[in-house]
């Protein structure tokens, strides 16, 4: 016997069919709800993981962002560090050549000073 038959107690009867259509999509209606909420609350915690992969993600960013920019600054540091090493080589090397120049002229004096020219 169906709730529906045991509730009125008359079977055949068009009241009782009705009330019976009316228990069947009532259940119907209430798997639909289950259904729907069931729906919802995976939509809900699915969100809910995407947003912490999200969050994961921003982190990771961050800390590829800061990852970069420091190798960029020790780039930068090493560059400059290389571009005044030079400078000093080049200022060494030119102190050089001036001090053999001078050299140069210095000897070329003093013997013109000892053998003067006739």
């Amino acid at each position: 016997m169906t709730s529906a038959e045991s509730t009125s107690g008359v079977v055949g009867t068009p009241g009782n069919e009705r009330l019976t259509t009316c228990l069947e999509k009532l259940r119907n209606s209430d798997g639909t709800k289950r259904h729907r909420i069931a729906r919802a609350i995976r939509a809900q915690k699915k969100k809910e993981e995407e947003e912490k992969e999200d969050e994961v993600d921003e982190v990771e960013k961050e800390k590829q962002k800061k990852e970069e920019k420091r190798k960029r600054e020790d780039e930068s540091r090493l560059k400059s560090q290389a571009y005044a090493s030079s400078n000093q080589t080049c200022d060494i090397a030119t102190r050089h050549c001036e001090f053999q120049k001078l050299q140069e002229l210095t000897i070329h004096r003093d013997e013109q000073k000892l053998y003067p020219r006739l």
